[in-house]
């Protein structure tokens, strides 16, 4: 619901690295810009605005840049919870960067989000009034 989603964000990276601090991915080119989870919420979603592409193997940076309209590669997932996306992500132990034109957009899902959002809440006041 954070309208920081609403933010338009110019593309400065083709592709960035958003890491899970507890589960440093293997083989990425670390030639991309590299964030890892634990900076402020809006300097993560500014980073992740900033590209073309993520690549992330963390559950809250592929989420947050579907929201934002990116192309998400999840790399090394190391949990299930990774395979239960609405929008459904590439998930990947390797990733060529030829391919990156293939990786889908959601342009609907921060919408998809917001609606469902208001809809759990409303479950919520009308089960507590």
């Amino acid at each position: 619901m954070h309208d920081i989603f609403d933010k338009e964000f110019k593309i400065k990276n083709q592709v960035v690295v958003y890491e899970h601090k507890n589960f440093p991915m293997k083989n990425i080119n670390v030639d991309f810009p590299k964030m890892k989870n634990g900076d402020s919420f809006e300097d993560v979603i500014n980073f992740l605005g900033s590209a073309e592409l993520v690549i992330t193997n963390s559950y809250h940076g592929a989420y947050w840049a579907t929201l934002l309209k990116r192309r998400v590669v999840i790399m090394q997932p190391f949990s299930s919870k990774f395979f239960g996306f609405r929008h459904p992500l590439v998930i990947a132990n390797n990733f060529d960067i030829k391919d990156i034109k293939n990786i889908p957009i959601y342009p609907n899902a921060l919408n998809d989000a917001r609606k469902a959002n208001i809809k759990f809440a409303k479950r919520v006041y009308d089960r507590i009034k």
